[in-house]
């Protein structure tokens, strides 16, 4: 009994990782960090991609590092915010939260940067790698 059920965990876990059609490779001067996007957070694969594609993070620095949690890179919190306080419409252009029990805080994740709003948004250009605990 033990035997099919070790076995169907890993057909799950084999399924899962599989599914997934988009890994990439950051390099960095501290060494290189392999990324498996997940595909049922669509919004926030689509917004990495894009960011690649347009070399959004091209030369990017950490300029967040939180011991035993995160390295953060991208756009600054303050950038942000001017940019968004001098939109006259004072539009927040952000992404929509992606809550999905798969995708969880643990190490080597990736995920986008946010401030503590209520609606738990992204910004669109600060992204994290979790290096510490869940």
């Amino acid at each position: 009994m033990k035997n099919i059920i070790l076995s169907l965990l890993c057909l799950f876990f084999a399924t899962v990782v599989k599914s997934q059609t988009h890994q990439l490779l950051f390099k960095t001067a501290y060494g290189n960090i392999k990324v498996v996007l997940y595909d049922y957070t669509p919004a926030h694969r689509d917004l990495i991609l894009n960011a690649i594609k347009t070399q959004v993070y091209k030369d990017a620095l950490f300029n967040r590092i939180i011991s035993d949690f995160v390295v953060q890179g991208g756009e600054h919190d303050i950038d942000i915010e001017k940019r968004e306080s001098a939109d006259p419409a004072r539009e927040k252009p952000r992404l929509a939260a992606e809550f999905d029990p798969r995708a969880f805080h643990k190490v080597g994740a990736l995920g986008a940067g946010r401030d503590g709003n209520a609606e738990k948004v992204s910004f669109l250009n600060q992204i994290y790698f979790v290096v510490g605990k869940k």
